[in-house]
């Protein structure tokens, strides 16, 4: 599979919640950090997820923009996610992949 498809996919899993598949793309020592919080590993990345899923009956990602740096195997994507149906919010997502195609860090940024 390429990264864009990878990537792609990544926002499908998580706006369906499926934190299973989701974590299957993270990378062991995976490193997230968003405007709550900064943590480094995948089970500390699965929890966040766990806790952003209950806090919120549905989430749907809409790709807006993308753009690849192939010097790092990394994408930034420009994102509204509308929360529960009403609350919409712009994100900018900083993704890196590492060779093995698992994702190994994602920066995220509210618009």
């Amino acid at each position: 599979m390429k990264l864009t498809e990878i990537l792609k996919n990544y926002f499908d899993l998580f706006s369906k919640k499926d934190i299973d598949k989701l974590s299957l793309l993270f990378s062991k020592d995976i490193y997230l950090q968003d405007w709550t919080s900064k943590v480094k590993s995948k089970k500390k990345v699965f929890l966040i997820n766990e806790k952003i899923f209950k806090k919120f009956k549905s989430i749907k990602v809409n790709l807006q923009e993308i753009f690849y740096n192939s010097k790092n195997n990394s994408y930034c994507c420009k994102l509204k996610i509308v929360l529960n149906k009403k609350k919409s919010i712009d994100v900018v997502d900083l993704i890196y992949f590492n060779k093995k195609k698992k994702i190994k860090k994602i920066i995220a940024y509210l618009g």
